[in-house]
């Protein structure tokens, strides 16, 4: 009976040495932020989501770039293209208050950013090339700007997103970015 139990003792000490380094494992990569499992699932349905600039992708409209614009109108454009430049240039210097200083304050998703960007700076070296900038809305209150650009860096793929950037004046009186439409 004795040797039995040495046995199964033997049998369970050499089961818990070849199990143990695997619970481990899985427990590390189940301690994985949400964030990071969020953003992590949200990249990988990016990653082939991207359409082309106006081509027919079901259930979205069609881009199409004002032309003709007013003085007014091309000055506002310019000075939106500006802001989006800024808030590219701030986020590969990887300056918090640059970034941010081109954010509405009203933005929904101000909160987001100011959480993404930690993670971002310290994960990342990125850098941005705006490929396309054209206005497709301009209003007293709001400019809504399509946009394509290429993400590069260390660690990453390199990348061609594009979406629409919708502009509104702040409390300051200047544009800044409210919100951002990935396509």
């Amino acid at each position: 009976m004795k040797d039995f139990l040495n046995k199964m003792k033997l049998y369970i000490r050499t089961l818990i040495l070849i199990i143990l380094p695997v619970i481990v494992l899985v427990s590390f990569n189940s301690c994985k932020s949400e964030k990071e499992k969020n953003l992590d699932e949200v990249m990988k349905r990016r990653q082939n989501q991207v359409p082309q600039f106006n081509t027919q992708v079901p259930d979205q409209p069609q881009i199409t770039p004002l032309t003709n614009l007013t003085p007014a109108q091309e000055k506002i454009k310019e000075e939106a293209i500006s802001v989006i430049k800024k808030n590219m240039e701030a986020t590969e210097k990887k300056d918090v208050k640059g970034v941010l200083a081109t954010i509405h304050e009203d933005s929904p998703q101000l909160e987001s950013t100011k959480k993404g960007l930690a993670f971002i700076f310290k994960s990342y070296n990125l850098k941005f090339n705006l490929l396309k900038a054209e206005a497709i809305s301009i209003t007293k209150d709001e400019v809504q700007i399509y946009y394509k650009q290429r993400t590069e860096g260390a660690g990453v793929e390199t990348r061609d997103t594009e979406g629409i950037h919708i502009l509104r004046k702040s409390k300051d009186g200047k544009w800044k970015i409210y919100k951002t439409e990935y396509l």
